[in-house]
Parts: C-alpha cells; structure tokens; sequence
C-alpha cells in the first residue's frame, strides 16, 4: 500500500522542491529524525545519453540502464560504435555518491547544455528543500536513478534507520499522464505505508491527528513561510501565486499585504506577523 501527493500542471524547480518538502515535512510530522532523502536527475541521464548518438537504440539502452543491466548496456553501445570515452562518463557518473566533491566532478563531466541545465535545475531544488529547514536531510546523489521512461526530471528517494529499502520514493514526470489524454506535467511521490510502519517502529514514534489544511496561494515562492506554519502545527498546500480560489482556509497576497480567509470567522489583512499572531503562532 502507498500514501502521496501529486502537483499537477506546474513545472518548476519550486514545484519540485515543494512535493520534497511535503514529503520531509510529513516524515518529520509522524516523528522520524533521522530520515534522509537523496535527490538525482533523471534529466542529466536522458541527456548524457542523448550524447551518445545511439539513435534508434536509445530507448532500448535507457531501458536497459533502468534496470541496471550493464552487459546489455556494453552490447547495445558496442553494437552502436558509441565512443568508449563518452561511455566511460556514463559509468563514472553512476558511481558517484552523495557529496559536494560529486557535484563538482558532475559538473566537469557535463558536455552538453541540457545536461547543464539538469544539473542547476537539481542543485535549485536542493537548495530550496534547505532553505525550508531540512539541509540536514536532504544530499544530492547523481548515482539514483530510477525508470528513465517514467520520470522525466529530478527523482528522490527516502531512507530511515532500521529499514533496508527506500521508505519513499517520487520525482518529475512530464509525460507520463499524456499517455493517459490528459497532457498535463507533474511531480510527486509515494510513501511504502509498510515500510513507514517499519521506521515508526524502530524510531518508537506515535503519529498523532492533522490540523486543517491552509491553501497558501504563492507558498510554491515563498517555502520558509510555508515551512514555519508547518513547524507551528498547521497543515500547509503551497500553490503557485495564480492558484484558482481554493477551499477556506486560504492564504495570500493583496499587494504588499497577506490575507487570511479562515473557515469561519472574518478575514484577517496586514504583514506576515499579523498573520502568525491570527493564526496562535506569534
């Protein structure tokens, strides 16, 4: 059994850190102190592979690097006369760990503009998911990769002491909900509900009940507003600014100001101390 969420429609490196964010907030919430999420991209292996000039092969090899088939993946670049050099960075960035040095040697070996891009569009995550409070958490690792014909941009994986295998896993998945007639781009993630209840076990954690949920319009930019209504105990949906009006409770910006809808009760206008105190926090 598996427990999410899903951000539909928007593609952004805030969109991305946001599903990251919820994840680390809700692991966080249920008591787990230990938990780490490693962060990759499956972007910079599409590309590094669109390097590669296999053409009619590339969907066989991305296949067969999905499931970590190397002497199939030597056969087909073999068969293809792909350059051994531009194969050897292949092999080399699998091996990379979760470091700052990894960045470093990533960035050298990158040879083209997207896999430029892929690699500052993660490192943009990264430092988004910090900045909302879970620098401790969170390591890039450019040696997780996951299936490269379901995911599209930055993956993740999440890991607790006392379980062998990932608690959570999720990442971009542009294109995957087109196959379905709804073309439409998405991140997200999915928790293993048992392997959850394994990590609570060994951590001696009690979850306890959810507060009402506040929709914050602009929380998707604004993420160390979000995290401290989070870590104050209420529930937060960051949005994108030009959200559509979503359910009370609601928060957010009029002009140089923030707003407040409650479920019941008048609507509270001013800075974001006026907000906290409104809402118990400050």
């Amino acid at each position: 059994m598996q427990a999410g969420a899903e951000l539909l429609g928007v593609r952004s490196a805030a969109a991305d850190a946001e599903s990251v964010i919820v994840l680390c907030d809700c692991l966080a919430a249920l008591g787990l102190s230990d938990f780490r999420v490693a962060l990759g991209t499956v972007a910079f292996y599409t590309a590094l592979v669109d390097s590669l000039g296999l053409d009619d092969d590339r969907e066989k090899f991305l296949e067969a690097l999905a499931d970590r088939d190397y002497p199939l993946l030597e056969s087909i670049a073999g068969n293809a006369g792909v350059d051994q050099a531009a194969l050897k960075v292949l092999w080399r960035t699998l091996e990379l760990s979760g470091t700052r040095d990894a960045l470093s040697q990533v960035r050298k070996m990158a040879s083209s503009a997207a896999m430029d891009d892929a690699i500052r569009h993660l490192v943009s995550v990264r430092d988004l998911v910090e900045d909302a409070g879970f620098e401790d958490a969170v390591t890039l690792d450019f040696g997780l990769y996951q299936d490269l014909t379901y995911y599209s941009g930055v993956i993740f994986e999440a890991y607790a002491s006392g379980v062998g295998l990932p608690i959570a896993s999720g990442g971009r998945y542009d294109g995957l909900v087109g196959r379905f007639e709804w073309d439409i781009s998405g991140v997200g993630f999915a928790i293993a509900v048992n392997r959850l209840h394994e990590a609570l076990e060994e951590a001696g954690a009690v979850p306890s009940g959810s507060p009402a949920c506040i929709a914050f319009a602009g929380g998707l930019d604004e993420p160390a507003r979000a995290m401290e209504l989070r870590r104050a105990g209420w529930a937060v949906a960051a949005l994108p600014d030009d959200a559509p009006a979503p359910p009370l409770p609601r928060l957010h910006r009029s002009g140089g100001s923030y707003v407040l809808e409650p479920a019941d009760g008048e609507p509270v206008s001013g800075s974001w101390r006026d907000i906290l105190r409104a809402l118990g926090i400050a």
